[in-house]
């Protein structure tokens, strides 16, 4: 018998894992693939030749790359202009993907192949709703379903401003999010909450939203006691982590938080991710370590290890899954009531509740405890985690729904463990330059390159950008200057493009005689490959070939 099949439409990659957007979508559908057999579209932006068409996770579980067309470029450029925006920016590539939704062709044959067998079809977000809808056009048979991940109109509204685009751009969001949702069979939400605002803002029916809550994936994650993580650290300091994403309310949070280790000289505190390309850095205390992109082991060590996590956050939508990962490792958290939305906790039980301005009194009152207290929190949360939210517990509200309402047959469907199993050719390590290193891009992906590479000791000679704005700047006492011949003519020097765009400045360099060896892909800043490697590096793949022919080598 053949398995039942689910298309999922993403509008970004989710190479690498790196965040937990990216790690939810893969584990989600990984645990669901227990019962379908599921591939995960997903829109590539306007890299060309940057990822490889297709790639099996497990499987049951595949992931399709879809290069965006030129005319959605042009459509970016032109929202650009409108909305009076300098450089690329979210705002401008997600609208362009909803307002070419209707009439983007080119994709939307692609899905109607890729979904041909599929029983349900579902948009990861509302921004893929109108690519979706085409595709299921004349499918009486395929389900439209919508998984909100959060409620998009209130998460743009909180954290687009610093793109300081118009108010028609709210209002674009809103009304798309609204007819995703009263159109769409199904919505799969993540908390109480935000079904109860979907109600409010769209008028949504309560018998229309299916709560699956969030969920983590602990197979990679080792559990810790915290009586047995200082001598596993090897150190007699505390030490605290954070790690977060690089939107504006966790950038508030981890300043916040640089703050508040001023009263905690004997405390380290580390900050990871992405966030940290965007902390105001001055005069940070010396007890803080500002991490940038770190790699899956080193946040392994760090989940091992660090006495606590904190999660003052105050604003955003959706379930904040750091803290079920910080609950699989047995490290204590200390966080606000709104960072552990969508998670019943209770404080001083599996977790050390907080008020955003209590931090520091917070702090003082875990550090009193005792091992023992310490311990039972961090099993509390255990238990709590593995009764309730698995990424398979996710799941089988699911199927209890498609049991119910759809004439789906499921019980015959089993699978081995090993056919769940993650295909591990997945996220090479990274490719550590030697040399006179450049960074050609002075943007986030640049500056996650930069906290990167001087995280492995290397330091770059200079950024190099086209923005004449940004010359003659520094990021982290890096300068920021033009591209020129001379550095071209450096035999020693490599150049990193770090950049989503890199492949016309690549050209560019290879036109001024730079050699393909001297050239570093840069993927999000911490993915980082030779261009020579670039078609046996999976997930990514550089056509080398064509790049030196558009250019006449």
């Amino acid at each position: 018998m053949s398995r039942p099949h689910i298309t999922v439409v993403n509008y970004y990659s989710v190479f690498p894992f790196n965040n937990g957007g990216k790690l939810a979508t893969r584990d989600f559908y990984k645990a669901l693939s227990e019962w379908f057999d599921i591939t995960v579209v997903c829109l590539s932006g306007f890299r060309r030749n940057a990822l490889v068409p297709s790639l099996d996770l497990t499987q049951h579980l595949k992931i399709v790359s879809l290069t965006c067309p030129g005319d959605l470029e042009k459509m970016d450029m032109e929202l650009q202009r409108e909305y009076q925006v300098k450089m690329s920016c979210e705002p401008t590539y997600v609208m362009s993907i909803v307002r070419d939704g209707h009439h983007c062709s080119e994709i939307v044959k692609q899905l109607c192949e890729i979904s041909k067998n599929s029983s349900i079809i579902i948009a990861e977000h509302a921004y893929t709703y109108h690519l979706v809808r085409a595709a299921a056009e004349n499918r009486a048979d395929m389900a439209v379903w919508y998984r909100a991940q959060n409620v998009e109109y209130d998460y743009k509204c909180a954290t687009w401003g610093v793109y300081q685009v118009p108010n028609t751009i709210y209002d674009e969001v809103f009304e798309l999010e609204k007819e995703c949702c009263c159109n769409s069979d199904l919505i799969l939400t993540i908390t109480e909450s935000d079904a109860k605002r979907f109600h409010e803002l769209y008028d949504v029916a309560d018998e229309k939203m299916l709560n699956i809550s969030a969920g983590y994936d602990a197979e990679a994650i080792r559990f810790v006691l915290p009586s047995e993580r200082r001598a596993k650290a090897g150190s007699s300091k505390n030490s605290g982590l954070y790690i977060s994403s690089s939107a504006q309310v966790a950038v508030d949070a981890a300043n916040q938080i640089a703050e508040v280790a001023r009263d905690f000289p004997d405390i380290v505190f580390n900050i990871a991710g992405s966030v940290g390309t965007k902390m105001n850095l001055d005069l940070l205390p010396s007890n803080v370590n500002v991490l940038g992109f770190i790699s899956d082991a080193e946040k392994s060590s760090l989940l091992e290890t660090c006495d606590f996590a904190l999660n003052p956050i105050v604003g955003g939508s959706g379930l904040n899954i750091k803290m079920l990962e910080y609950f699989a490792s047995g490290i204590p958290v200390i966080c606000t009531e709104f960072g552990a939305r969508g998670i019943t906790v209770k404080d001083s039980i599996n977790c050390i509740i907080t008020e955003k301005d209590a931090l520091s009194e917070n702090i003082r009152r875990f550090s009193v405890l005792s091992a023992k207290e310490c311990d039972n929190i961090a099993n509390n949360a255990y238990n709590l985690y593995l009764n309730s939210y698995t990424w398979r517990n996710c799941a089988m509200k699911v199927i209890s729904y498609v049991e119910q309402n759809l004439s789906i047959e499921l019980r015959d469907n089993f699978v081995l463990p090993s056919e769940m199993k993650i295909i591990q050719y997945i996220e090479q390590p990274s490719f550590i330059p030697d040399g006179r290193i450049y960074i050609y891009g002075a943007g986030e992906w640049g500056r996650s390159c930069l906290s990167f590479l001087q995280s492995r000791g290397v330091k770059p000679i200079a950024f190099i950008d086209k923005d004449e704005a940004k010359w003659g700047k520094q990021i982290n006492d890096i300068s920021i200057q033009c591209s020129t011949e001379e550095i071209v003519r450096d035999n020693d020097c490599i150049i990193i493009f770090a950049l989503a765009n890199f492949t016309d400045p690549i050209k560019d360099f290879l036109a001024m005689g730079l050699k393909p060896d001297h050239i570093v892909i840069g993927m999000y800043g911490i993915q980082l490959f030779r261009l020579s490697d670039g078609k046996g590096c999976v997930p990514y793949h550089i056509d080398i070939d064509m790049l030196q022919m558009e250019v006449g080598l």
